[in-house]
């Protein structure tokens, strides 16, 4: 893609200006420690710009700047956070994307997604390790099975008391001990698609701040708002198989945990997809993007899993008629 950076971009002094924002980004990933990679988009998107500006020039803040942040999330938190470390991938991942047509922005979303989750669980076996007092992974597995066996203990008892305090009596027919512990495995199962979820959620906001601050630095914007979320047919024909078969890959073993969260990453991902879709259209109907985004939270007070399945849904659909939209001017895509 044609980047068109400004010259007056190129100066010393707009380079350095790009530097100081992400060691800014950097610091603040960094003081959160373990909580850093909720602010990576603080550092992912001004690293994007800067290194898409010294691209046409030597990469000297680019690189000086990447290794400062490394070496103050080293400094701050030794080994036990990769906030950085995350957030220069990222910023990464964005250039390539934007810079090349080696990966499209939907699958470097997705990458970068896999990186972050990968750094997320990285983070949290490092944070088990201090806690332990050891690197080994028995010693930090040991101190997480007893993590584990304290919160069921508090979920349990706070279920308990909320049962006591029903003078109807039907809560104890219905949420027994064995009921609740049930209860707690199926949260503690989805908790794959929750880390997933979060992951892409920072690498959306690093792309939308990434298109927030290249902007100011690119005389071709239409470029940039021309670089569009859009997903290949396959992974809407993808989702709709995942939803098929997770009716019958029921509950138990690795296989029908694989699916259940599979299905629900990719549900939260074409619901995204959907949502802007419905928001193209009613622009383009002249009624404004406001109305739908009215009518979503409206449905999402009363019934918030219906809610993101249809527009789950809504973007299979788009997601795999994308290559006919396309012909007729409706895409399907989102920014």
């Amino acid at each position: 893609m044609e980047i068109g950076v400004k010259d007056p971009a190129k100066s010393i002094r707009s380079r350095a200006l790009l530097g100081l924002f992400v060691l800014i980004g950097g610091v603040v990933c960094a003081a959160a420690s373990q909580l850093g990679l909720l602010f990576a988009a603080l550092l992912a998107a001004p690293l994007a710009s800067l290194f898409l500006v010294e691209s046409e020039c030597k990469p000297v803040f680019s690189i000086i700047s990447s290794l400062c942040v490394i070496g103050v999330d080293l400094l701050f938190n030794g080994i036990y956070s990769f906030a950085c470390v995350g957030g220069v991938v990222i910023s990464v991942i964005i250039f390539i994307c934007y810079k090349t047509a080696f990966l499209a922005k939907a699958e470097g979303a997705l990458l970068a997604t896999v990186v972050i989750s990968a750094v997320m669980a990285l983070t949290v076996y490092m944070w088990g390790a201090y806690m332990a007092k050891s690197v080994e992974p028995a010693s930090v597995l040991a101190y997480f099975d007893e993590l584990l066996a304290d919160l069921r203990a508090v979920f349990t008892e706070y279920i308990a008391r909320s049962v006591a305090m029903d003078k109807t009596g039907e809560l104890a027919l219905i949420l027994t001990p064995e009921v609740a512990s049930d209860l707690f495995d199926s949260y503690l199962n989805e908790i794959y698609s929750t880390v997933a979820i979060l992951a892409f959620t920072i690498v959306g906001l690093s792309y939308k701040l990434f298109g927030v601050v290249f902007k100011r630095y690119t005389d071709k914007p239409e470029s940039l708002s021309a670089w569009r979320f859009s997903l290949t047919p396959l992974y809407g024909y993808f989702y709709l198989a995942l939803y098929v078969l997770q009716i019958f890959a029921g509950r138990e073993g690795a296989f029908a945990l694989a699916v259940s969260n599979l299905t629900t990453f990719f549900m939260l991902v074409l619901a995204y997809v959907g949502l802007r879709s419905i928001r193209e259209f009613t622009r383009r109907r002249g009624t404004g993007g406001g109305l739908s985004t009215a009518f979503f939270i409206l449905m999402l007070v009363v019934s918030p899993s219906i809610t993101v399945s249809l527009l789950s849904f809504i973007g299979a659909y788009v997601t795999c008629k994308v290559k006919d939209n396309a012909q007729s001017g409706t895409d399907g895509t989102a920014n």
